[in-house]
């Protein structure tokens, strides 16, 4: 049950109550405003999160975009070089050939001064001669730049020594393999 209160007691009452009151509508006042501030604090970051987001997602896509020009890029660099004309790819296998023929000849000054020399080396030498040089390049020769030749009543002489070459050239390939003692290697399938 509630207090009976006496005259001078009902207005410290009041006054105690209206202090509370105040008290808490300041506390409220308070609270409202800390979920306020949390609120825009909340908004705020994720406004900001919103906007870095967007941001990033230019930044990656601006990335893709410099990787797909850069990847196109290089592939037109690919094309380009894939594009090289028969004489210039003819001149490069020669490049090969010759290279190999420098072996030939390293070898063969080491044996006529009686020093050893690398079989091994000669061998495989030998192999890459028969595969690339003999299969592949001499028969793109003889199968279509010589026929062109003659055809055209061209170079028939020039036509006619390389084609002995060729043949000088097997003939040396074949006596080299059958003489090295390094056994032959398995072509990759």
């Amino acid at each position: 049950m509630g207090r009976i209160c006496g005259p001078g007691e009902d207005t410290a009452f009041r006054d105690s109550n209206e202090r509370t009151k105040k008290m808490a509508a300041k506390e409220n006042h308070d609270v409202t405003r800390r979920r306020v501030l949390a609120t825009a604090g909340l908004s705020a970051g994720g406004l900001l999160a919103f906007a870095q987001s967007g941001v990033a997602q230019q930044r990656t896509k601006r990335a893709e975009e410099r990787a797909e020009k850069a990847q196109e890029k290089a592939k037109e660099t690919e094309k380009d070089q894939a594009r090289v004309s028969a004489p210039e790819d003819l001149m490069r296998e020669h490049a090969v050939l010759h290279r190999l023929l420098l072996i030939y000849e390293r070898i063969a000054a080491r044996q006529s001064r009686g020093e050893e020399w690398p079989a091994k080396t000669l061998s495989e030498s030998a192999r890459l001669i028969q595969r690339f040089v003999e299969e592949y390049h001499q028969k793109l020769e003889e199968d279509y730049v010589f026929p062109a030749f003659e055809k055209a009543g061209r170079d028939t002489d020039l036509v006619a020594v390389l084609r002995k070459q060729h043949d000088a050239a097997t003939a040396l390939t074949r006596s080299i393999l059958k003489r090295t003692p390094v056994s032959p290697r398995k072509r990759p399938m």
